[in-house]
């Protein structure tokens, strides 16, 4: 990747999409912004790996997820709070199985992160709206039943050039 000035940025990032009795599970920030269970993806290690250990870091068990199949594909061009312009390129894949968090809870702190809480959220259009990237609070509602479906977005505009394709 080529980067044009220090103040630009590129993530890799794998996510996990648990969906369990009407719920989905999601990392959020004291200020409200939500993301699926996931992170960036370390130098040398596969995907699945990745996503297994952040599962791990995130939920605070020593269970990995059982990793489904990948569902969508990001290309996601923001401006960060920082005033960085990231990058992130992310695969977002079906979580089977994942036993996360204490037992009967319904949201717990991240031990590696402060300000971050895990949790799970009614899978509603209206839950989602501060699931970030913009793109999940459609494809939650439309995930494929074949292929891969790839997402673009731009200054919070969501395409799907190649709908159908892959």
């Amino acid at each position: 990747m080529i980067l044009h000035g220090p103040d630009e940025r590129v993530n890799v990032v794998v996510r996990g999409v648990y969906v369990r009795d009407g719920r989905l599970l999601v990392s959020e920030w004291e200020d409200g912004r939500r993301f699926l269970v996931g992170g960036r993806v370390e130098h040398g290690e596969s995907l699945p790996v990745s996503l297994e250990r952040e599962w791990v870091e995130e939920l605070g068990t020593p269970l990995p997820p059982r990793i489904g199949r990948l569902l969508w594909i990001g290309d996601v061009v923001w401006t960060n709070r920082f005033g960085w312009r990231q990058h992130e390129y992310g695969w977002y894949f079906r979580i089977l199985e994942g036993g996360p968090g204490p037992a009967g809870e319904e949201r717990w702190p991240d031990a590696q992160h402060p300000g971050l809480a895990v949790g799970w959220i009614p899978l509603t259009p209206e839950a989602v709206a501060s699931l970030y990237p913009r793109f999940l609070r459609r494809a939650l509602f439309e995930p494929p039943t074949e292929g891969v479906r790839y997402f673009v977005e731009r200054a919070g505009t969501v395409q799907e050039p190649l709908a159908g394709r892959l």
